[in-house]
């Protein structure tokens, strides 16, 4: 099966805007990473994930654009246009995110503390007793075996 060169053209500016696509989505994650200070298991999650929508976005590009045929100016395009927005924007972006969580922080911030203000308060209100009757149930299921 025969593809013009305009076709291969076009499935190529499309690669390069997949690759930059893909690249947005790992700022993403990445952010996500740095915000919540992720450790190893959760790193890779992230990646895990970031990996398993990248395979499924080539997949698609593969069978719906380039008409089922993986070709390797596809890939070459895929990683021009993820190096070209890591270059260029990646900076910019990282920095919006950056603003954008620390705006959401400051909108939920005086919910936070209101919440931590009423359960302060009822815990403060809360019977001794019932916080002893609580641990006492706890450990009579350990010492079940005595009744019998």
């Amino acid at each position: 099966m025969e593809i013009s060169i305009a076709a291969q053209t076009v499935v190529f500016f499309k690669a390069i805007l997949l690759g930059a696509i893909l690249s947005v989505l790992y700022d993403f994650f990445r952010l996500i990473r740095l915000l919540t200070k992720a450790k190893r298991k959760k790193t890779a999650v992230y990646d895990s994930i970031f990996c398993l929508l990248s395979l499924i976005a080539l997949f698609y590009f593969i069978v719906f654009t380039a008409r089922g045929e993986a070709r390797i100016y596809i890939a070459i395009g895929a990683f021009f246009g993820s190096s070209l927005y890591f270059m260029t924007l990646s900076k910019l972006v990282l920095r919006f995110g950056f603003g954008v969580s620390k705006v959401v922080r400051k909108i939920i911030s005086p919910f936070n503390k209101l919440l931590k203000k009423v359960t302060n308060k009822v815990h403060q209100h809360m019977p001794k007793r019932s916080i002893e009757i609580k641990s006492f149930v706890k450990l009579k299921k350990y010492f079940d075996f005595i009744k019998k």
